[in-house]
């Protein structure tokens, strides 16, 4: 099984976040980005200014639903990217694309927890994420 440790980033004095870093990759585009795991997200979210980054046109892409919550927008589009964590498989991400910059990248329930096991050891500050390997 591979697996990859992160540590629990600082955002400010008194708050650690699990913040880890990840390529994305569409078409000829690569970019290094940064995305908090969100087992409370139901989906991934990705900012505009990311999305717009890796050359999609808002126009083109599928309309999503609207956001709730914190991340209220009423305007999403759908997207999927090319994934690489660390040095372990590289996966398909869907991603609803919000009309905004104000949320971070975020990785949740469907369909990141689907392809790794993820395990947070707060008292610890480490983050593993695992993959079973297919024989």
């Amino acid at each position: 099984m591979k697996e990859a440790v992160f540590s629990y980033r600082q955002i400010d004095q008194f708050s650690t976040m699990p913040i880890i870093p990840m390529r994305l990759e569409h078409d000829l585009t690569v970019i290094d980005v940064e995305a908090l795991i969100d087992s409370g997200s139901a989906v991934n979210v990705m900012p505009y200014q990311i999305g717009l980054d890796l050359g999609f046109d808002w126009a083109a892409c599928p309309a999503g639903g609207a956001l709730t919550g914190n991340l209220s927008v009423p305007e999403t589009r759908l997207l999927v990217v090319q994934a690489l964590i660390a040095d372990l498989k590289k996966i398909q991400l869907g991603f609803v694309w919000v009309n905004s910059d104000r949320p971070r990248l975020l990785l949740g329930q469907n369909n990141f927890f689907k392809h790794y096991n993820i395990c947070f050891s707060r008292t610890n500050l480490k983050i593993q994420i695992s993959e079973e390997i297919s024989e």
